[in-house]
């Protein structure tokens, strides 16, 4: 927009921080996945045939054609032919180099993350400093796979030493100075309507999802927290222990692929836990859409809670609602001022 020149600059210039990106595939894995995936969390049918006909993959096409020398008008089928028959990393530095990231935070617990994706480190030599994301699912996945092969299920000492596990092994995340962060993905599993106290959940109790769990990884070979109460206790342990190290936690909000509740994927199931544990700083992701003005309240109204969000503000000085110098502003802090004090990164103002 010529008339706002100012804001435009601040967008296209000046540095990011980006607090919630996943590791880039290792350049022999980077066709295991449908490129759709860009464009959709939808799975099968609806993504290889579905998704390429939505508004989103149009609008992605026309934006990924010109970076990779095609014309604006190239079809989705060009953009794909055009993505393969570019050497990996070159392809991953067109697009990443123009960004301006100063500092990339990484969530690694993704399923496959360890076999398929580039190493923390190698994001650092290419691209720009990188920090890390600890996904306390993925931790206490671990430990319970670890005491499904003991033969202690369903006693105290089985409760114990799963909870004291947890606490210690995130205590450690927590003092590594490579890990800035905490993040849940509750939203996907059980809901975000955590408890915010672990009443109800006893030895016996524990030593039942114990069992269940064993059960269905006698099946299918995989080990998954999706039990309420367990998972409750997760989130619950994570937040004492983010607050006690002040280390932000991320939770995945809103519309995620089919195997969320979209019932209860919005924020304001979150309050009580935001409440109940002032002193740990809540990230909620993706804006809880579609339940924005859930979170937008919920940050609004609390401290300890942050946002991401889209920018509107364009349209909010076109209404008079903002000044241009007032939005050039809110850019610079929600491309890097936020997370920049939230994570403790130690950036100084940057020069531009």
């Amino acid at each position: 927009m010529p008339q706002l020149k100012e804001l435009s600059g601040a967008c296209l210039n000046y540095p990011a921080i980006d607090n919630h990106a996943h590791p880039l595939l290792k350049s022999e894995f980077r066709n295991k996945y449908p490129f759709e995936h860009l464009v959709s969390e939808a799975s099968g049918d609806a993504l290889t045939e579905d998704a390429p006909h939505t508004l989103a993959c149009l609008r992605a096409t026309a934006q990924l054609a010109p970076v990779l020398g095609l014309e604006k008008d190239a079809s989705w089928q060009e953009v794909k032919a055009k993505r393969g028959a570019t050497p990996y990393l070159e392809f991953c530095k067109r697009f990443m180099d123009p960004c301006k990231i100063r500092c990339l935070l990484l969530d690694d617990g993704l399923g496959g993350v360890e076999e398929f994706c580039e190493s923390l480190g190698w994001h650092t030599e290419n691209f720009c400093q990188t920090k890390r994301i600890v996904r306390v699912e993925v931790e206490a996945e671990k430990i319970l796979a670890n005491l499904m092969t003991k033969e202690r299920v369903g006693s105290g000492s089985a409760f114990d030493e799963f909870k004291d596990t947890l606490k210690n092994l995130l205590v450690e995340h927590a003092k590594d100075a490579f890990v800035v962060g905490f993040k849940s993905i509750v939203c996907y599993r059980t809901g975000l309507d955590v408890s915010p106290t672990s009443e109800g959940l006893d030895e016996s109790r524990f030593g039942s999802c114990l069992q269940n769990i064993r059960k269905k990884y006698e099946v299918d070979g995989v080990v998954r927290l999706e039990i309420k109460p367990l998972n409750d206790l997760v989130v619950q342990i994570a937040l004492d222990v983010a607050g006690e190290y002040d280390k932000p936690v991320q939770f995945h909000t809103g519309l995620g692929d089919s195997d969320i509740t979209l019932s209860l994927s919005s924020t304001a199931h979150m309050q009580s836990i935001i409440k109940e544990y002032s002193k740990t700083k809540f990230v909620l992701l993706h804006a809880s859409y579609p339940y924005m003005r859930d979170a937008g309240y919920l940050t609004a109204a609390y401290p300890n809670v942050f946002l991401d969000f889209g920018e509107v503000l364009a349209e909010m000085i076109e209404a008079g609602e903002l000044s241009e110098g007032q939005a050039v502003s809110i850019v610079k802090n929600a491309l890097f001022h936020n997370s920049n004090r939230l994570y403790k990164l130690g950036y100084s103002e940057p020069e531009i």
